[in-house]
This record gives structure tokens, sequence and C-alpha cells, in this order.
């Protein structure tokens, strides 16, 4: 799964849980100021989790608070 795929799933889905357009969300926007509250980051990990087979980490979210950042950090999570 390349950084561009796993990007373009997050943010529609971000999209989707804050109800807002996908244009209206840039991929350098932090997660806290799109308006995702904690319910919604752990409901965006575990899909996130589902959507690339792997256990679901509600840190990183946090750990990574935007969808640039976490994409870039799960993409080259599953190279290794």
């Amino acid at each position: 799964m390349n950084q561009i795929a796993i990007q373009s799933w997050i943010k529609r889905r971000v999209a989707e849980l804050i109800e807002v357009p996908e244009s209206d969300i840039q991929v350098d926007d932090q997660f806290g100021r799109l308006g995702l509250d904690s319910l919604s980051a752990t409901t965006l990990a575990h899909d996130l989790a589902e959507w690339l087979g792997t256990k679901p980490d509600v840190t990183l979210v946090f750990d990574y608070p935007t969808i640039a950042s976490l994409s870039a950090f799960l993409a080259n999570a599953k190279k290794e």
C-alpha cells in the first residue's frame, strides 16, 4: 500500500466522520482542528486498521496528527 492510497482513504474517511466535503480537507490539517474528537479518532483508527489488515492503534492518530504524517508513517511501516 503506498502513501497516496493511504492518504486518500484517510481523507475520505475523515470527511465522512466530520461530515464535510472531502475537498474541504487538506492533508496538512491537524485532526483536532478538523474537529476530530476522541471518539472519531478511535473510529478512524479502528476503521483504518481493518482496511489495512492490522491491529488498531488509537495512539497513531495522536502521534501523527495530520493525514500527511499518518499516511507517511503507515506507508513506511507497511514496507518493513
